[in-house]
């Protein structure tokens, strides 16, 4: 998955999170720059099962986070749809979104 994010916040520590239905499978941690320059993020979760979800959030900023409802994976050679993401973070607000 690759991960793009620009931010006007400043200097600002995102997590990412992969979640099946019950359980977080996996999560990382992507640094966005103080100056605001666009940032890219290359990540291979652990994922459970062909569908979930990716959540996004700012650290320390409860009220600054987003989901993508669902991710998709095609078996039998486990290609994951949709690899590439957009987020971008405000002041008071983070959008997350599929990177067409």
């Amino acid at each position: 998955m690759t991960f793009h994010s620009k931010s006007n916040i400043g200097e600002a520590q995102l997590w990412i999170i992969s979640t099946n239905f019950n359980s977080t499978t996996d999560s990382t941690i992507f640094y966005l720059p103080e100056n605001g320059s666009v940032s890219s993020l290359e990540w291979k979760p652990e994922f459970s099962g062909t569908e979930g979800f990716i959540v996004c959030g700012v650290a320390g900023r409860e009220d600054l986070r987003d989901t993508i409802g669902h991710y998709d994976i095609i078996y039998p050679n486990g290609v994951l749809i949709n690899k590439d993401y957009w987020i971008t973070v405000t002041a008071d607000s983070l959008n997350l979104e599929r990177f067409e």
